[in-house]
């Protein structure tokens, strides 16, 4: 058989699944495969979809060629459900770092705006109120904890800058998780030590020293989350020391 003849057999496969001929599909495995790829490369950019619908596409042909029966394709359709998801999560990750537009405020995700908002927001009226009751002689804390607090809004400044290039993201957000628990653990004792009313208040709190903790910890853990969401596929990796490698042959 001839290269275009072969060409033109693959296209008379393909489009009976896409409805572009009156034929019956080969086989009702082969629909229900092609609905799964359809499921999980949706919302995904088109030439990913397009990709991996012709890479299935051109498997599923084999097969028939090939005399594959329907109980072999079932079974190498659900053993590759597990690659199936991680392709789609890599691809998810893929497209997140390859958004070249800048990442804050705007491509963020609207959550990790608010939040970094929030958390350089909290560090900078923590650091204000701090320093004008150490003006009036009214600071009763300790000097690290003023330290604490503006050293973690400064870390958490240069977060928010690092998160709007695409290379660096998900170090920024590294840092934004250390920045959070320097402002919201610390910065609440010194809001404390700045204020008698918010001591009161602070004090007759149930379980305070709990509610400051997970505090602390979930704005950790949420940056930390971040992180790992915008770590560089394996993918992207590999091409980029490639890159590298190519341009020191050079």
């Amino acid at each position: 058989m001839s290269l275009a003849s072969e060409d033109e057999d693959f296209d008379a496969f393909t489009s009976v699944f896409h409805g572009t001929k009156d034929s019956e599909p080969t086989s009702q495995i082969d629909r229900l495969v092609l609905r799964w790829v359809g499921w999980y490369t949706r919302d995904l950019p088109d030439a990913a979809v397009d990709d991996r619908t012709g890479e299935i596409d051109s498997d599923l042909y084999e097969d028939r060629v090939n005399g594959a029966t329907g109980r072999d394709v079932a079974s190498r359709w659900l053993r590759g459900i597990p690659a199936d998801l991680t392709w789609r999560l890599d691809q998810q990750r893929q497209a997140v770092t390859d958004d070249q537009r800048g990442t804050f405020p705007v491509g963020l995700p609207i959550t990790a705006s608010v939040v970094t908002a929030l958390l350089i927001a909290w560090g900078c009226l923590v650091s204000i109120r701090v320093l004008m009751a150490m003006a009036r002689g009214e600071w009763a804390g300790a000097a690290d904890l003023v330290l604490a607090v503006i050293l973690g809004t400064a870390i958490a400044v240069c977060g928010a800058i690092m998160t709007g290039r695409a290379r660096q993201r998900w170090m920024g957000a590294v840092w934004l998780s250390a920045a959070a628990y320097l402002v919201v653990h610390y910065g609440m004792y010194a809001l404390i030590a700045s204020s008698t009313t918010i001591s009161a208040m602070y004090f007759t709190t149930d379980y305070p020293v709990e509610l400051s903790h997970g505090l602390s910890i979930g704005a950790v853990l949420f940056f930390a989350a971040m992180a790992v969401w915008w770590f560089p596929s394996l993918t992207s990796v590999t091409a980029s020391l490639q890159t590298h490698a190519a341009g020191g042959d050079e």
